[in-house]
């Protein structure tokens, strides 16, 4: 209810308790103006995991709002599912799914970024997939077996035979940033 009307954009929460955000802070401040009676954990990363069990959703990089504020439509949030689960790729990057939706998700449902769709995968399929941080894992791939960006990267430049340019691969893996592109030539000696 607090974080509705005083947080319409989301709430800001903290996964550490050596960092205190503002929105925790006004959160506590308004939650003992209404509620005086209720006890909120002490540690700021206590409160946000409890925030998160109760029914926030990731809307952008640690800001979360309550999941009866996402709209979205399921003819398109089929579409999406369908078109992780026919991926050949077992680990699945939100910023390239984002990418390849992006128009449609911003028109119809409000998502504007990866993080928000990477929350409304996590409520909407909460057991299909294995969620991390950057990406999904999918038909119960382990970390260790899912291809990584230096694999793909490998197979598109053996798929053309040729060296490639930054800019073929900047529109081969639409979504992924400059770093996540480049690092493998850094780190992976193929």
């Amino acid at each position: 209810e607090i974080i509705k009307k005083h947080f319409p954009m989301g709430i800001k929460l903290s996964q550490s308790d050596s960092e205190q955000t503002e929105d925790l802070v006004k959160l506590r401040e308004l939650a003992k103006i209404k509620f005086a009676d209720l006890e909120l954990p002490d540690s700021d990363r206590a409160l946000s995991s409890t925030l998160v069990r109760c029914g926030l959703v990731l809307r952008g990089r640690g800001l979360y709002i309550p999941e009866d504020c996402i709209e979205i439509d399921e003819n398109i949030l089929h579409e999406i599912k369908k078109s992780i689960d026919e991926k050949p790729e077992n680990r699945v990057f939100y910023r390239e799914l984002y990418s390849e939706f992006e128009g449609v998700l911003n028109f119809t449902c409000g998502i504007d970024n990866y993080n928000y769709l990477h929350g409304v995968l996590m409520k909407y399929y909460p057991v299909e997939y294995e969620y991390s941080r950057d990406y999904l894992l999918k038909n119960g791939t382990s970390e260790l077996q899912a291809e990584t960006i230096a694999d793909r990267i490998y197979e598109y430049i053996c798929e053309m035979g040729r060296p490639v340019t930054k800019k073929e691969l900047m529109n081969k893996f639409q979504g992924l940033s400059n770093i996540m592109i480049m690092m493998p030539f850094l780190n992976d000696k193929r």
